[in-house]
């Protein structure tokens, strides 16, 4: 199970490497499937045909868990996704709704009806069951969108600054997906309204820059992130796989990248000033006009293969 999950983790990132990325871990999971137990099987089968592009297969075996196991809320948000993208709103509403029995008071899975009602236009169901989300956990930013989506299509812009500001706290947690998504909308309803600087400062603030600042990430994955123009000051990302990042006008000063891998990483003017690079491997990255003050490079390998004395 661990192992479908993984890949369809992979798989939800929509690019090409990440699909290389979720095939070791399918296979894995297919290695199991003798002696997998029906829940376990539909998921790898799931997984599978998701992999394979049959996403009329994929959804089916979402339809099959959801009706057999109603109490996996994961079942049915991973059915909506595949609805989603096929622009099945019936859909996006229906899977939800075959699990309402079951879990009357899970606020994941009324915040993902909410949104399934809004996109079906029954919009005034998809509110209140929106609002009795938040109710039960007023944390949850998948109900906050869906209640920003109704307002939006009825043209309620100053309600849904407020309504969405009001609750940007609790998306601080948030992957970057959620968290700017839902910035987004709030920048749609100062469009609506005709404030465009205010929706500039927005970006500035809340779309363009991941800050990290004094965060351990030691040992990350991050190959091939796009972290272009993020501040990551004092950020610990020893040991870490940066290989073909773009950290491209990244503010990495103090940080620690002891034997990082930027094999191919874009660090094109980022600030490296102060920073540990100590054993790291550059080897092929682009240090155009990037600020080395300070740094300490002392047996990292440099773009050129020159090992830095």
């Amino acid at each position: 199970m661990a192992n479908a999950h993984t890949a369809a983790y992979y798989l939800a990132q929509e690019n090409a490497l990440c699909y290389q990325q979720a095939l070791p871990f399918l296979r894995e999971a297919k290695k199991y499937l003798p002696q997998a137990n029906e829940r376990e099987r539909l998921y790898v089968l799931a997984t599978e045909a998701w992999s394979l592009g049959k996403i009329d297969q994929a959804i089916a075996c979402c339809e099959e868990l959801v009706l057999r196991f109603p109490q996996d809320i994961l079942a049915v948000q991973r059915g909506q996704y595949h609805y989603f993208y096929q622009g099945n709103r019936a859909g996006l509403t229906s899977i939800a709704e075959t699990a309402l029995d079951t879990n009357p008071d899970n606020h994941y899975l009324l915040g993902m009806l909410a949104f399934g009602l809004e996109q079906c236009d029954h919009l005034s169901e998809a509110k209140h069951i929106g609002h009795w989300a938040v109710d039960l956990n007023r944390r949850d930013p998948w109900a906050h969108h869906a209640v920003a989506h109704v307002m939006e299509s009825q043209g309620r812009y100053e309600e849904g600054i407020i309504w969405m500001e009001n609750l940007a706290d609790a998306w601080e947690d948030c992957n970057s997906i959620l968290y700017t998504h839902n910035w987004w909308h709030i920048a749609l309803f100062y469009l609506s309204k005709g404030y465009q600087s205010k929706v500039l400062s927005l970006y500035d603030r809340n779309f363009e820059q991941s800050h990290l600042h004094d965060i351990d990430l030691q040992g990350i994955s991050l190959h091939g992130i796009d972290l272009s123009e993020s501040i990551l000051t004092h950020v610990n990302l020893s040991g870490s796989d940066l290989r073909g990042a773009d950290l491209g006008w990244t503010d990495l000063s103090r940080a620690n990248l002891e034997k990082a891998d930027l094999r191919g990483a874009i660090l094109t003017r980022a600030d490296l000033s102060r920073a540990n690079l100590r054993g790291a491997n550059l080897l092929k990255a682009d240090l155009s006009l990037t600020k080395l003050d300070r740094t300490n490079l002392s047996g990292a390998i440099m773009p050129d293969g020159v090992i830095h004395p």
